[in-house]
């Protein structure tokens, strides 16, 4: 992905998106945009793509997740079955394993047909979990490592696995923080 024409284009995107262009002063390399008042570098739109592309992208999805309020519209639009098989095979599960991370039966999924669209509870979930895809596969560099890091027991985690943690919001929490600290170097 040419990081430099994705930030070019999210700034004439961010004319539409009520978004300052000026907001936006440095977009490095590795697609990291840097705010003007020198805090933290922003991470939204690249996070918001790969989270479209491990859903399927805009085909899929209905639309094209490019911020965060782009999640909250589709959360309570509804994920399509589809996009939800594209994470269970993204992250190697099945989709009986997946039922375990989302308020839905097992049967009850089966029952979906391919577009047919999630509530805003199971949505906003599925949505969280390939969050914290996207993000992991940017801290690790690589979805196999990621993969392997998230069915590992983690001692920063209570000796659970990452991938068992994505059951609750609260879970989903621990998971990015402790990508955040693995991403800064700060090993728990």
């Amino acid at each position: 992905m040419d990081f430099v024409k994705v930030a070019a284009d999210f700034k004439k995107l961010s004319r539409h998106a009520n978004i300052s262009e000026s907001f936006l002063t440095n977009t490095s390399n590795d697609g990291i945009l840097t705010t003007n008042d020198g805090k933290n570098k922003r991470r939204f739109f690249m996070e918001a793509v790969a989270v479209m592309d491990i859903l399927g992208g805009a085909k899929v999805l209905g639309k094209k997740i490019l911020n965060r309020l782009d999640m909250v519209e589709l959360g309570s639009a509804g994920i399509p079955k589809k996009a939800l098989l594209n994470l269970a095979k993204y992250l190697g599960i099945s989709t009986g394993r997946m039922t375990e991370l989302l308020p839905i039966s097992e049967r009850t999924l089966q029952r979906y047909a391919p577009g047919e669209h999630f509530d805003r509870v199971v949505s906003e979930q599925i949505l969280r979990i390939a969050e914290v895809a996207a993000r992991g596969t940017a801290v690790f560099g690589d979805k196999v490592k990621f993969i392997k890091w998230l069915e590992s027991e983690n001692k920063a985690l209570g000796g659970k696995t990452p991938v068992s943690l994505l059951v609750s919001s609260f879970g989903v929490e621990m998971v990015l923080d402790e990508l955040g600290r693995i991403e800064h170097g700060v090993f728990s």
